[in-house]
């Protein structure tokens, strides 16, 4: 195992560091407060094996067992259903930030993750469904794999709501970004975003969970902060990814 230093761009940089300095063509990425399953590892190995022209591959997110109040669950990804993706395709669909393998020369591609985006930066979230996105647009292939398994650890009932609010702002920041970058299709990223929303708030009214009323209330209201906040902020520069490397060979 080795620790590199991600600097102080939050997640991003972490994420961006550690492609860096990686030697294979293939990177798989998950988080701190999740295990991977024995076969997670193989699984991916299949997946882009089996396809060369393959960008992307996400997973299942299964929750870990209970501890004490750390009951609920938070990120899950349940489907057993193996699906292929590509230009317009929702990124929400393909997985999520803590269960993900990428190859290394599509990461380059598209400039790494924005370092505005993520845990640790003011936009909060979205880092990887961003990140799936611009994939996704430049026109990669993505597939979500079930047979890619990572179990999450559950949270507090504290620690899930705090959790909504960045989760909708990430979103609504990214959104913002791509339009102030010109990208019209982010529209449609947003209305799909907000479509999926608006459906779990709705199901949750018909069968009187106010729980989760509160919970897609957290979200919206985040949207659209995060939405303001992203169109405030000035087009990308450059590919700050390359730039890092260049400046490491001087």
């Amino acid at each position: 195992m080795r620790w590199v230093d991600g600097g102080s761009d939050g997640l991003a940089g972490g994420q961006n560091a550690a492609f860096r300095h990686a030697t294979m063509p293939v990177v798989a990425v998950l988080d701190d407060d999740c295990v991977a399953d024995a076969g997670w590892i193989e699984a991916l190995e299949r997946a882009f094996a089996a396809d060369p022209r393959l960008a992307l591959v996400g997973g299942r997110v299964l929750p870990l067992a209970a501890a004490g109040d750390r009951v609920f669950a938070v990120a899950s990804r349940t489907s057993s259903t193996r699906r292929e993706f590509g230009g317009r395709s929702a990124p929400w669909n393909v997985g999520s930030g803590n269960n993900f393998a990428m190859r290394r020369e599509w990461f380059d591609r598209i400039g790494g993750c924005d370092e505005r985006l993520g845990p640790g930066t003011p936009g909060q979230g979205a880092l990887d469904i961003d990140l799936f996105y611009r994939v996704l647009r430049a026109g990669g292939r993505a597939l979500y794999d079930p047979g890619a398994v990572v179990h999450h650890e559950p949270a507090t009932r504290r620690g899930r709501l705090e959790r909504r609010r960045p989760y909708g702002y990430g979103m609504g920041a990214a959104c913002g970004m791509r339009l102030r970058e010109g990208d019209l299709y982010a529209l449609r990223l947003l209305g799909g975003w907000l479509g999926l929303r608006l459906r779990v708030l709705v199901s949750g009214l018909l069968s009187g969970r106010r729980a989760a009323l509160h919970e897609e209330e957290l979200v919206l209201v985040g949207t659209a902060a995060g939405i303001v906040h992203g169109l405030r902020q000035p087009p990308r520069s450059g590919d700050g990814l390359r730039e890092r490397r260049r400046r490491g060979a001087r």
